[in-house]
């Protein structure tokens, strides 16, 4: 039987597609995962404490997600909000992956306020910009380059809703972006305690950088950035790894 000359290119291909497939980067991925590293006082570099994951909120826009009244997303996710305290989290949805900073819970009348700031840094160039994309009150007010820095400022005294918050986004999810958000507090009231919250319910602790006396006069940072350990595979990628390894075995039988 003569073999067809073109069919030992076309085995050898198919193998290969499918592993390629397996492993290509996907810019839709359910969950990301970013590393939270603090601020050392003495010589201003950073170290990774933690590693938090973003919530899922695929089909949904980052305005339509967030729901200060129960810290809810489209009813799928639930942050817990809690008295005089400031959440970080991350959630991934149609405009990408964004930062949320809410602060105090609806349960506590006595109000506050928060003047915060986002820097981010983008050494490679390859990030879209951070852009403002929703906030709680139209009454906030916020200022700076929406393409590296954000300032804002937040006030819950009134309304019957005395929690508040904004979403900041457009982060490039691709591993080699290389973009770093900075945050910190320039000053508040009513709070007492910071930390940054991951879709499984875990919160880093990150009260030592937000001052209880109303104002963060360490001028400390906390630094958040794409973490080079990211979900595992779905397994469907892991399905496609298979196929192309079996396709490599019966290649190598055909040959012998």
């Amino acid at each position: 039987m003569r073999r067809n000359p073109n069919s030992a290119g076309l085995w050898l291909a198919l193998p290969i597609l499918a592993m390629a497939l397996a492993f290509a980067p996907t810019a839709d991925a359910a969950m990301i995962n970013i590393d939270v590293l603090v601020e050392d006082p003495g010589d201003g570099t950073f170290s990774t404490i933690a590693t938090i994951s973003s919530f899922d909120n695929s089909g949904e826009a980052a305005s339509d997600t967030y729901d200060y009244s129960n810290f809810s997303f489209n009813g799928d996710d639930t942050i817990t909000p809690e008295s005089d305290k400031s959440q970080i989290f991350f959630v991934m949805n149609d405009n990408g992956l964004n930062l949320y900073w809410v602060h105090d819970s609806t349960t506590d009348a006595t109000g506050g306020s928060a003047n915060t700031t986002l820097d981010l840094m983008d050494p490679l160039g390859n990030n879209p910009p951070l852009d403002y994309i929703f906030e709680d009150e139209a009454n906030d007010g916020f200022s700076g380059n929406p393409g590296d820095t954000l300032t804002a400022d937040n006030n819950w005294n009134s309304g019957g809703a005395y929690t508040d918050g904004y979403v900041a986004g457009g982060l490039n999810t691709t591993l080699d972006s290389g973009w770093m958000l900075f945050a910190n507090f320039n000053s508040d009231s009513g709070l007492s305690a910071w930390a940054a919250t991951s879709s499984n319910g875990d919160q880093v602790d990150l009260s030592s950088y937000l001052a209880s006396s109303g104002a963060n006069t360490s001028g400390l940072r906390v630094k958040f950035q794409l973490s080079e350990t990211q979900p595992v595979p779905e397994p469907g990628t892991v399905a496609l790894f298979g196929l192309g390894l079996f396709a490599l075995v019966g290649l190598r039988r055909r040959k012998k």
